[in-house]
């Protein structure tokens, strides 16, 4: 399988988390990865590493809701 194959369901499921927290500032990290498990069968541990590669690349604003992460789009 090629590079580009492979990196198709990472690049579908970014997109996914993008518009996932735009509808839903706030969202928990652990609910939304398996939501996104479901849809896209990529691995919650891979789902979580795309949270956290958007909040480092400032797509997304990280947060706790008590002990909990989530996540929002960055005030502009």
């Amino acid at each position: 399988m090629t590079t580009a194959l492979r990196s198709r369901p990472s690049a579908h499921a970014r997109e996914l988390i993008l518009e996932a927290v735009a509808e839903h500032p706030y969202v928990q990290q652990r609910e939304l990865a398996a939501q996104l498990h479901e849809l896209t069968g990529l691995a919650e541990s891979t789902l979580i590493a795309l949270f956290q590669q958007l909040a480092r690349s400032g797509q997304l604003e990280p947060g706790l809701d008590g002990r909990r992460r989530t996540y929002r789009l960055p005030l502009r």
